[in-house]
């Protein structure tokens, strides 16, 4: 059972790194991790790259944004800018 729900934003303990969650797996050895996303761009204008990290080095910060299908192949993220 995974403790942090997608869309969420948390704070990586170690880094300081703040993201959204947007994906999560859970290995057979019992390891959690999560996909965290940073916002914003780089310096060249690119997105910045989502990175897998430990369960256990990350806390929830605030709700994020929440995905609501609006319809068949279309996402509707409240919450984020449009």
């Amino acid at each position: 059972m995974f403790k942090i729900d997608l869309g969420v934003e948390v704070l990586e303990a170690i880094s300081g790194l703040k993201g959204i969650v947007v994906g999560r797996i859970d290995y057979l050895t019992g390891c959690k991790q999560y996909n965290v996303k940073p916002k914003g761009l780089t310096k060249d204008g690119q997105m910045k790259e989502a990175i897998w990290i430990d369960e256990d080095r990350l806390k929830v910060i605030s709700k994020g944004i929440n995905i609501k299908v609006k319809s068949p192949g279309g996402v509707y993220l409240e919450g984020y800018p449009k």
